[in-house]
């Protein structure tokens, strides 16, 4: 299982290689990439400033509008082979956090 620690207000980047059929995936074929959880989903189409994409996902979600806490997340890629998207990885653990002092 993949744990992201997020602080919240802040601009740490996760950076994220994907891999298809033991291959680097570049994450740049993808027409939308969607992380969903029980609080909601937020993703590259209408929150652009928390995803950079080229050859490898970056992710940025210091100001993501969910609850302090872990919550249990999925990463979505949408793309013109997987129009109703593939989840890439099914089981993410999103710590939410104040910053550290």
């Amino acid at each position: 299982m993949l744990q992201i620690v997020i602080y919240s207000g802040r601009d740490n980047m996760v950076t994220l290689s994907l891999v298809l059929n033991g291959q680097p995936w570049s994450v740049a074929q993808a027409s939308k990439i969607e992380i969903r959880g029980a609080p909601g989903a937020v993703n590259s189409v209408d929150s652009p400033d928390m995803f950079k994409i080229g050859s490898e996902l970056g992710l940025r979600l210091g100001s993501l509008n969910w609850p302090a806490g872990t919550h249990m997340a999925s990463l979505v890629v949408y793309s013109d082979a997987w129009p109703r998207g593939v989840v890439w990885i099914d089981r993410i653990k999103l710590i939410l956090t104040s910053s550290p002092p």
